[in-house]
């Protein structure tokens, strides 16, 4: 398991695989102050029409069947709906 930190904003910005790994999840970092703080928008591309999470929830980026994400793959992109906050990326 990897955990990095990401700095998050309402601008989207890629969801890249650190390691190889099956999954990625992203959320808000549970020791942000008076954590939920934000919704967070989902999208599987920079182009494509994104998914409201609600404030404290978490979301999975699964790999395609047989196969893993690797270092430096794109697997989606992540905002906040408003202002900014810390995000963990979870990598198993």
């Amino acid at each position: 398991m990897n955990i990095s930190s990401l700095a998050l904003t309402a601008t989207p910005q890629a969801v890249t695989a650190v390691t190889v790994c099956h999954t990625i999840t992203v959320k808000e970092d549970e020791s942000v102050a008076n954590w939920p703080t934000v919704s967070i928008w989902i999208s599987a591309t920079a182009s494509s029409t994104p998914n409201k999470l609600t404030a404290g929830k978490s979301f999975t980026f699964e790999a395609p069947p047989r196969r893993m994400f690797a270092p430096g793959d794109v697997v989606g992109y992540i905002a906040t709906a408003t202002g900014t906050t810390t995000g963990l990326q979870v990598e198993q």
